[in-house]
């Protein structure tokens, strides 16, 4: 079935020869200016992190339109998994660790070909993993990271480790060398304070 077809699908334009440098064209392109992307790059050397990273803290661009970008570039649909209503039947072909850990997220399947959302499709050895893992020639679409960790917890409900606090708590006394410790009820008062900051990089609203 081509992919013209499928829902929610949104196929990028035909690229011929050589990709160009990617923050070139995503100038190019109109979605950052310039200046933008000189001040993404400071921020991404100055933190350790990414250009791309930098791009969406900053606010130049939403995580959904990179990804969008990313899928133009590379020649791979994007989908929306919220256009989705995923069956159980394909849902069960991949476990909840395995897609988690990998971000990926199946979609639907159309005979034997499994169409799986991906926050990295272009990665050879998971696409390998993940139709040993269910049998299935797969069909990698791009997904934001966020939106297939979005997905997952609506369908399997937040990952356990979200609550790890409510153990300690039971299992674990009170942490008497922490400043934080006191053993005296708390009691409600209203008493006039000031705050002198002592660290010049700390701010209060």
């Amino acid at each position: 079935l081509p992919s013209t077809t499928v829902p929610g699908i949104i196929l990028p334009p035909h690229r011929a020869g050589l990709m160009e440098n990617l923050e070139t064209k995503i100038v190019q392109d109109g979605w950052i200016t310039v200046s933008q992307l000189n001040t993404a790059k400071e921020e991404a050397a100055g933190a350790g992190k990414t250009v791309w990273t930098a791009m969406v803290k900053l606010g130049y661009i939403s995580l959904d339109d990179l990804t969008i970008f990313f899928a133009q570039e590379s020649n791979i649909p994007y989908v929306r998994i919220v256009d989705y209503e995923i069956l159980p039947s394909v849902l069960c072909l991949i476990g909840e660790n395995f897609c988690r850990q990998n971000l990926v997220m199946p979609l639907f399947k159309i005979k034997d070909t499994l169409f799986a959302a991906c926050a990295n499709p272009l990665d050879a050895t998971l696409i390998n993993n993940l139709a040993n893992l269910c049998g299935c020639n797969i069909e990698p679409l791009f997904a934001s990271a966020y939106s297939i960790i979005k997905a997952l917890d609506s369908l399997y409900g937040l990952e356990d480790k979200a609550f790890e606090a409510g153990n300690f708590i039971q299992q674990q006394g009170p942490l008497e060398g922490l400043p934080f410790f006191r053993e005296s009820e708390r009691l409600p008062l209203n008493i006039p304070v000031s705050i002198k900051l002592e660290d010049a990089s700390f701010a209060l609203p």
